[in-house]
């Protein structure tokens, strides 16, 4: 049988080079994780999809304290009730950690965190914030198709550069259809849009196309004082994430070089 590159990357994950089956479940945030620079997750999920139907992998839907998500396994790991009883505990362990990890005092701390240290860095490329949470206005325009909004307001005054940024500070990316909502709101106030996330690579054309910049962390941010829990996270999940108390090096002179251009 012949696969492409994206169904062989997805079934290493589940079966090593002997074909011996991995008995624990993944989540599809975490394939999507370990796949992402790679592979976009529309391509992920329809690989997921297009091997469960070949009856190579086995799905469960589960609802956890943030909603639902869903868990792939190999289907031959499951030969009898018995065999089902064990994923679903594993399963249910697992949960246990993405509530403590996705709780909504969890991630509210992880936003104003990243929002902080966005603005700092704002500031010390000479940006002034004008305005900030549930931007939906600026000199008179007004965005009334959805109630979609920004995080911050900020002008460049050297270049006469207004940008509505956009900060996420969440493991998995923003939903498109969102996305081209915040791009067409940035275009009604007849502003520069700017992603800040850890993760958005799938849509850089497009944000580029649209006058805007991606600014891209890769990982995410957690303030001092979540050290365990982001030891747990690396360790359980492979996670993408890290304590930081300021904008990635990397991330920072890709700013600098954006606005040299403009």
């Amino acid at each position: 049988m012949v696969r492409d590159h994206c169904e062989e990357k997805v079934r290493s994950l589940f079966f090593n080079y002997y074909n011996r089956a991995n008995l624990t479940p993944l989540h599809t945030s975490m394939i999507e994780r370990k796949l992402e620079e790679r592979y976009p997750p529309w391509k992920i999920s329809d690989t997921l999809k297009k091997m469960e139907g070949e009856q190579v992998l086995r799905s469960i839907e589960v609802t956890t304290d943030t909603g639902k998500i869903r868990f792939y396994f190999p289907a031959k790991i499951v030969r009898d009730y018995e065999d089902e009883k064990k994923i679903m505990l594993k399963i249910k362990r697992i949960t246990g950690h993405i509530n403590k990890y996705s709780s909504p005092q969890i991630t509210d701390v992880l936003k104003r965190h990243l929002r902080a240290l966005v603005k700092s860095e704002l500031r010390v490329q000479g940006f002034k914030i004008i305005d900030e949470g549930q931007v939906d206005s600026y000199n008179d325009r007004q965005w009334t198709e959805t109630r979609h909004d920004l995080d911050l307001l900020a002008i460049y005054e050297k270049k006469q550069l207004t940008v509505g940024v956009e900060v996420r500070n969440e493991l998995d990316m923003m939903d498109r259809t969102e996305l081209r909502i915040k791009l067409r709101l940035c275009k009604k106030l007849q502003i520069t849009p700017v992603f800040a996330c850890r993760w958005l690579e799938p849509y850089k054309k497009e944000i580029t196309e649209n006058g805007g910049f991606l600014w891209q962390f890769k990982t995410q941010m957690f303030p001092i004082g979540f050290e365990p829990l982001v030891s747990k996270m690396k360790q359980r999940f492979g996670f993408p994430v890290k304590v930081a108390t300021e904008i990635p090096h990397r991330a920072v002179k890709e700013f600098e070089s954006w606005i040299e251009s403009k």
